[in-house]
């Protein structure tokens, strides 16, 4: 069972983070002190009752925040994420299970089209059905070659945003709100991936 102490924590007892830098992908299980993914005094009221949602990079920083809160509003939740991210994973996945949720931890990487259908069929699979798609995972690119970080972004995060929005599209129920802002969010992507072309 994961030590719970730590993220519970009140803003104001957290002590001020120095620098960090770590090589991608970053770990929240090296950082310290840890991040504050969830706050303690806020009670969910069960909004996503029986709702699924996939959360790509779930297992850490705003992937898990988002996955702490929906679980608290009563939704089980699917998390993607890097093989290498698996200890962030499970603690993710623990702290859904200590509020009663469930949680599908699924790995690997979300710049293959081919394991992005796989990512949205495995959710339907262990956990049924699929309502809600956090497009969170992403790597951060820096430097002053602004055609290699467009390049990156066409080749990697864009292809898994359109890949797993598109796919998911097909599982959301006649007349869902998710599958026209699914459609809508992708065919905008696209459409800033082709100007930069």
């Amino acid at each position: 069972m994961v030590a719970r102490a730590e993220h519970l924590k009140r803003p104001e007892q957290h002590p001020q983070p120095g620098p960090q830098q770590q090589p991608q992908p970053g770990l929240e299980n090296r950082m310290s002190p840890k991040p504050m993914d969830e706050d303690p005094r806020y009670k969910g009221s069960e909004k996503l009752k029986g709702k699924v949602a996939l959360i790509t990079g779930g297992d850490s920083g705003i992937g898990r925040a988002v996955a702490i809160a929906f679980a608290k509003e009563g939704a089980d939740c699917a998390i993607v994420y890097l093989p290498q991210e698996e200890e962030d994973a499970e603690r993710t996945r623990a702290r859904l299970q200590e509020l009663g949720r469930r949680c599908a931890k699924i790995p690997g990487d979300l710049g293959s089209a081919k394991f992005c259908s796989e990512v949205v069929e495995r959710t339907m699979r262990e956990l049924g059905r699929l309502d809600i798609v956090v497009n969170n995972a992403g790597v951060g690119a820096q430097g002053g070659d602004v055609e290699a970080v467009v390049t990156h972004a066409k080749s990697a995060d864009g292809a898994g945003l359109m890949v797993s929005s598109s796919r998911a599209i097909l599982y959301a129920s006649k007349g869902d709100d998710f599958a026209d802002a699914a459609a809508n969010a992708a065919r905008e992507l696209r459409d800033q991936i082709n100007r930069f072309r």
